[in-house]
């Protein structure tokens, strides 16, 4: 037997277990900051469409308090079925299309995930169902590189003494 572990080199059943436990400690986490950034890049978009809707609200009420006359002759038209007198409409909306919604002139659309933002796309393969699927694959993985680990330190060809 010792002849047989004498041929096997030490250090790569050593660094075979260091990887194999980096795996299994260091997948997990990975996971979770990617898909943690991939939720950060949506918030992000969502973040600056609220602020591009919020200066939308802020001019639009500059406008109002400033009595800019191109709003108040909009707001009259759609609101109260008014014209301004000397003006003639090109063309007016029939009264049962929506045109009295201030929020839809303003509003910015959301993104939506699948068509303005990419979806998120989980890492499906068989390290990530070992390391974080359910069975008992990352528990058997952890004590396979501890094995190969120590086995790799202890049965060194270089670490024993030569009888």
């Amino acid at each position: 037997m010792d002849r047989v572990c004498d041929l096997l080199p030490g250090w790569m059943f050593g660094l075979a277990g260091a990887a194999l436990l980096a795996i299994v400690v260091l997948t997990p986490p990975w996971l979770e900051h990617r898909e943690a950034a991939w939720r950060l890049e949506v918030m992000r978009a969502q973040a600056e469409a609220l602020a591009t809707q919020a200066d939308r609200y802020e001019r639009f009420a500059a406008a109002i308090r400033d009595d800019d006359p191109v709003v108040l002759e909009r707001l009259a038209m759609t609101h109260l079925r008014m014209a301004v007198a000397g003006k003639t409409p090109l063309h007016v909306r029939a009264l049962e299309e929506d045109t009295g919604d201030i929020g839809a002139w303003l509003a910015v659309p959301q993104p939506v995930i699948g068509q303005d933002l990419p979806a998120y796309a989980p890492i499906e393969n068989r390290l990530t169902r070992l390391v974080v699927g359910p069975g008992p694959g990352r528990p058997v993985l952890l004590v396979v590189g501890l094995l190969s680990l120590v086995g790799g330190v202890l049965f060194n060809p270089r670490s024993r003494p030569r009888a």
